[in-house]
């Protein structure tokens, strides 16, 4: 199964970063709380198809729940990644360009308070949002799937309840779908403003070397992965869960069992695609230790050094 290659993969990285005790360096914590929330999702996945043989269908509506909300982190906690990429970035440059190079400890303790209210928000605001859903449930009766193909398949069956107004029924595909559009989105504009950011400084450093173009073209590959793999990821879940807030549509394309076959292939391999693009294809990951690692690559470290000799002596931390 596709999930077990997404548990195996975040493992990896959790295993990794704590043998390494690389998790102590705060630059490594984005990635640590993406890896986890990878790791639970895959397990859910795997938790839901290993039920759907033994038909118990009772447990469905809170693992339906439990998945949705661990949807929900993963979405957020990817984005939480490019938005401390940027501003990480965003920082170095700011302090290269006013020739701040000695750290503030006021600024660093600020940003790593903001980072663990990040954090927490990531993995508590999922919960709220599936909250309404929990509480209907309490007190009307479960919609339990009458289908037998889907059930308990978290990729394909969404938590319903039984009531009045469309809204409860397709409650959990609005929340997927708009989570979904919402991180694609946010994805694409952080990252286009990470590479300009970058693009900035290295023309504010006064030189536009081969170098310079080898690693802002480094930076954009990277870039350009992040969010290949997040697109190939969830474009099959978006338009399989759009299904159950427009049924008409449904009817006239559902004959589509290839779209399913994708999504069912594909969105199980975020884990996975994330260990290696996020994870073991950064020199800066497997090297980390306690000391801050750059979360796009290595690229931008020469960079920065080349700064340095502008400057003298004075030193800047990569990103």
């Amino acid at each position: 199964m596709t999930s077990s290659l997404s548990i195996l993969g975040s493992s990896s990285v959790l295993l990794y970063a704590l043998v390494k005790r690389s998790i102590r360096s705060p630059a490594v914590h984005p990635l640590f709380h993406l890896a986890l929330a990878d790791l639970i999702l895959g397990s859910l996945w795997l938790i839901g198809a290993l039920i759907w043989f033994q038909s118990h269908r009772k447990m469905c509506f809170y693992l339906d729940v439990l998945g949705e909300i661990a949807h929900l982190a993963s979405f957020f906690l990817t984005i939480n990644y490019a938005l401390t990429a940027f501003f990480g970035l965003w920082g170095k440059r700011n302090n290269i360009n006013s020739l701040q190079f000695s750290s503030d400890d006021a600024t660093s303790k600020l940003n790593l308070w903001l980072a663990r209210m990040g954090y927490i928000v990531c993995w508590l605001l999922p919960l709220f949002i599936m909250l309404p859903l929990l509480v209907e449930r309490s007190k009307i009766e479960a919609c339990i799937s009458t289908n037998h193909c889907t059930f308990c398949l978290l990729l394909f069956d969404r938590p319903k309840v039984r009531k009045d107004g469309a809204i409860w029924l397709s409650y959990g595909s609005i929340a997927l779908t708009t989570a979904i559009s919402i991180s694609m989105v946010t994805l694409v504009v952080v990252y286009f403003m990470v590479l300009k950011v970058f693009r900035k400084a290295v023309v504010y450093s006064g030189r536009f070397t081969d170098l310079q173009r080898a690693n802002i073209d480094a930076i954009r590959n990277r870039i350009f992965l992040y969010i290949l793999v997040f697109l190939v990821c969830w474009s099959p879940a978006l338009v399989v869960a759009s299904y159950d807030i427009a049924p008409k549509f449904n009817l006239r394309v559902k004959s589509s069992f290839s779209l399913f076959v994708i999504q069912g292939l594909t969105a199980p391999m975020q884990g996975f695609l994330n260990c290696i693009v996020y994870g073991w294809t950064r020199k800066s990951f497997r090297e980390a230790s306690e000391t801050r690692a750059p979360l796009l690559d290595s690229a931008d470290r020469s960079f920065f050094r080349s700064r340095r000799l502008l400057y003298g002596t004075a030193s800047v931390r990569s990103l």
